[in-house]
């Protein structure tokens, strides 16, 4: 790698050249360095980066890149011609030697012409290789289906894939690396093995914004911070780093702006105090007074706080009491057009409180699978189990549609505070309006105060996502479905919401691809499998379920280089015959007690997790529900490895 550095100097940000987003004096990138850059949303992330990578310009400061120095930006936004195939797009957006080589060998050999020359540029480049390694880059991103199809046939998620894929197949040729929300529309497999990649490049300098914490805390070795409020701050080490040193910088903050608000006091009640006899006060204490008056209050203007920020504006919705109800399924089955069954006779319950993440392949029906409980799907059979008090919030992938798209988001959310009876009497203050309030509701969600007056309709896809946030939280729901609720947000506000989903006393069903949320979060999970429609219910956290599935690949991995062997050995020797009809319907009965005895093992599971909830307060009970819960967690462990065999035998 040729990066010595790439520096930026006095870097100034504003938004339309009247509010300053962020100041740099100094900004040094180094071989190997990998950043991430937080920030709430409208601060001046994408800014900054745009710049770093040579696509916008700031309002202040310089940028200096090393001569020779390849720097490639993924941005959010992409362009291509709609009629070009995804795997010509890679190709022709892909800028290495190895990929000019190999379009020029291409080229060549459908037309027959300059195919000496070609040959000894792909020998010179050391490119024979690169089509195979560019190959393997789009089918780890989900592109292997989609090559012959033309980029105007794409999602817009689709298209980012393509955009990362032109990056990666050229990563041994780049030295600076900049990704704008990265693991945006990827799998759960594929956030691992992107960031398994990076990782593995260990010359390679990035910069990159994600609200993906788990992502950051793996590939990052520094935080960038910007403050929303102007300043910057550099942590080192990943994302549980920044946390650390912002909550140390603001406890440092509280104390000075405790002490300012002491001493404002205090010369206020001096100059309250009357003079003694005929005396009058000093000039020189007057302009004491004055000097810290001005300080002090310049102190306790500039307090912004530390707050919980999403958990201070649900707090100001009043609830309701504590009628946590339960939710579930009887035997439902859902058939989608020309996809048959998405749910097959699938039997579920939830108690309240618990917290369940929904976790699966793309298209294997977990969208589905909220809509059903939401009632916002039609069933083919069965019927869903409601406890008499369910207050259900929907937090839905689609963007929310405003009745008046005119509307300005200070009515907006003005409005929404008035529906939902806002201000408990937690959060009211003397002499609160309702303009008052909907502003604590918007710095919440950390919506950026210069878009406040913005009409609805002129939103980005982030801001709308705010909105509908609240909108879903001031309907005070006790059970709260969400599907991909981090989309959208940047990563300090999926933190805030983390916290509010860990502290909500209703029951939580979330789809997510934020393994940080669903670790943090959840305590037993949906597993969806592709193309089953039976889903299974696994008790425990999502490392857990993660750790059990990487051990079971492993296992079949293994049965399957065993019976490679064994077929290899045997493949002179007489076929066996085949399995007798007697054996098979045997297969088929144990197959079909094993999926009864799974279903009552996850039956006992949820009703020990129930019982725990319980009996919080007796440690004697927990110390034996703890032990029951992990003898039933081996026991469908086993029942699930059983399951797989007999599967294939039956299929």
């Amino acid at each position: 790698m040729s990066l010595t550095s790439s520096k930026g100097t006095d870097l100034y940000g504003s938004h339309d050249d009247m509010r300053t987003l962020f100041r740099v004096d100094e900004l040094t990138l180094r071989q190997g360095q990998k950043m991430a850059v937080v920030g709430a949303n409208g601060c001046g992330k994408s800014t900054l980066i745009r710049a770093l990578g040579g696509k916008a310009s700031l309002a202040g400061g310089k940028i200096e890149v090393d001569p020779g120095v390849q720097v490639c930006i993924v941005e959010q936004a992409t362009k291509y011609d709609p009629e070009q195939l995804v795997l010509d797009a890679v190709y022709a957006n892909a800028n290495s030697p190895q990929a000019a080589a190999t379009r020029r060998y291409k080229a060549a050999m459908a037309l027959g012409e300059d195919l000496q020359e070609a040959l000894d540029l792909m020998e010179a480049t050391q490119a024979w290789g690169w089509e195979d390694e560019a190959t393997n880059v789009m089918a780890q991103l989900g592109l292997g289906e989609l090559l012959a199809r033309p980029m105007g046939q794409l999602s817009g998620g689709e298209e980012r894939r393509v955009a990362l894929a032109s990056a990666l197949v050229d990563l041994d040729a780049i030295d600076l690396l900049i990704l704008d929300e990265p693991t945006n529309h990827l799998s759960t497999e594929g956030c691992d093995w992107l960031q398994d990649r990076l990782q593995a490049a260990e010359d390679l300098s990035l910069v990159l914004v994600t609200h993906d914490r788990y992502f950051l805390d793996e590939v990052c070795n520094e935080v960038l911070e910007i403050d929303g409020l102007g300043a910057t701050y550099t942590h080192q080490g990943g994302w549980n780093n920044f946390l650390e040193g912002r909550a140390e910088r603001w406890k440092e903050k509280q104390a000075q702006v405790d002490a300012a608000k002491v001493q404002l006091k205090r010369a206020k009640e001096w100059m309250a105090r009357g003079v003694r006899g005929r005396g009058t006060r000093s000039k020189k204490g007057v302009a004491g007074f004055l000097d810290a008056k001005e300080r002090a209050a310049a102190v306790v203007a500039a307090d912004d706080g530390a707050p919980d920020l999403l958990g201070q504006g649900y707090a100001g919705f009043k609830q309701g009491g504590k009628d946590y109800a339960m939710v579930g399924l009887k035997n439902v089955t859902v058939t989608v057009p020309r996809r048959g069954n998405i749910l097959d006779q699938v039997t579920m319950q939830f108690a309240k409180g618990s917290k369940v993440g929904i976790v699966g392949p793309n298209g294997a029906g977990k969208s589905t699978f909220l809509r059903t409980l939401s009632g916002d799907q039609e069933l083919a059979g069965g019927e869903l189990v409601f406890g008499d008090a369910v207050r259900m919030g929907f937090l839905t992938q689609e963007p929310p549609v405003f009745p008046d798209p005119r509307q300005r988001v200070m009515q907006f959310v003005s409005e929404i505070a008035d529906e939902a009876a806002y201000l408990s009497d937690a959060t009211a203050k003397p002499g609160d309006t309702r303009e008052a309030a909907a502003a604590r509701l918007l710095a919440s969600v950390n919506f950026d105060r210069a878009r406040w007056q913005t009409e609805v309709d002129m939103l980005s896809g982030g801001e709308r996502r705010r909105l509908q946030l609240l909108r879903v939280l001031s309907q005070r729901p006790n059970v709260l479905l969400l599907d991909e609720p981090t989309n959208d947000l940047d990563a300090v506000t999926v933190d805030s919401l983390e916290q509010l989903l860990k502290s909500f006393a209703g029951t939580v069903i979330v789809v997510s691809h934020d393994r940080s949320l669903l670790d943090g979060v959840c305590n037993m999970h949906v597993v969806f499998f592709k193309d089953s429609g039976r889903p299974r219910l696994w008790s425990g956290t999502y490392a857990e379920l993660r750790e059990w599935q990487e051990e079971q690949a492993k296992e079949e991995r293994s049965k399957s280089r065993q019976a490679a062997a064994a077929a290899a050995a045997v493949a002179a020797a007489p076929k066996a015959p085949a399995i007798s009809q007697k054996e098979l319907k045997d297969a088929r009965r144990r197959f079909n007690s094993l999926e009864k005895e799974i279903e009552s093992t996850e039956e006992l599971l949820a009703e020990v997790d129930s019982d725990i909830q319980e009996h919080a307060s007796d440690a004697e009970k927990i110390v034996e529900l703890c032990a029951r819960r992990e003898e039933l967690g081996k026991r469908q462990a086993e029942l699930y490895e059983r399951w797989e065999e007999l599967a294939e035998l039956v299929a």
